[in-house]
């Protein structure tokens, strides 16, 4: 686990019998600690988002919704936090062979824009610099999530750093839901975007609690 991560989730990690093990913020740092416990441990390696399994697990969510609403017209867009895409390509692969005419976007920080730039580009855009407040999307597209994200996302939609703190203080505030504020990205974007999802039958995907009470980032 990246040494800046909140303190909340490496106590979580703890708490529920995990042995932390800490390590830089890079990407390259996480991947050179994980084959040292591997060569160590000899423990099994699952990829947090960049596999197919795991893509299939975060794509139930899709599955959900559709029940839940009960009509494949009903819904106009799905929106979703994107990092490395796990979340997003399971998204997208549900939606679309359930409603295909459904719209699957995600949002993500400019500060980590490499899924954006990705999508512009054709090609994976390596991890910027790790100083959005979004710490839970603070990483890459895999090559299997960028794949799916590629064939099937209809856009990424960018927030700043004030915007995200916005749409968190209105999700504790006013909706009385506790999210970190990788998972308020969705609503900053639904906010900032009225032009796009005003009027339209929009579901957000509202992922990850991690908050630490003691410590609030930088406006929140």
């Amino acid at each position: 686990m990246p040494e800046n991560s909140p303190e909340i989730k490496k106590k979580l990690v703890q708490i529920n019998g995990g042995n932390l093990v800490q390590c830089g913020p890079l990407i390259k740092d996480r991947e050179k600690a994980l084959q040292e416990v591997h060569q160590v441990k000899n423990a099994e390696i699952v990829h947090p988002y960049n596999d197919f399994a795991v893509i299939q697990g975060q794509g139930t969510i899709s599955l959900e919704i559709f029940e839940q609403i009960c009509s494949e017209n009903f819904i106009d867009f799905i929106i979703v936090p994107v990092g490395g895409g796990g979340l997003l390509s399971g998204t997208c692969i549900a939606t679309k062979g359930i409603s295909p005419k459904t719209k699957v976007v995600a949002a993500e920080p400019f500060l980590a824009r490499d899924a954006y730039i990705s999508l512009q580009t054709g090609n994976i855009h390596p991890q910027l610099p790790p100083v959005t407040i979004c710490d839970g999307i603070r990483t890459s597209l895999g090559d299997k999530t960028f794949k799916i994200i590629k064939k099937y996302c209809d856009g990424i939609f960018l927030v700043d750093e004030q915007e995200v703190v916005l749409a968190t203080n209105l999700l504790w505030e006013r909706l009385k839901i506790i999210v970190e504020p990788s998972s308020a990205t969705v609503l900053a974007a639904i906010l900032k975007y009225k032009n796009v999802f005003e009027g339209k039958n929009v579901v957000a995907v509202i992922s990850g609690g991690n908050v630490d009470i003691q410590y609030k980032p930088p406006g929140l």
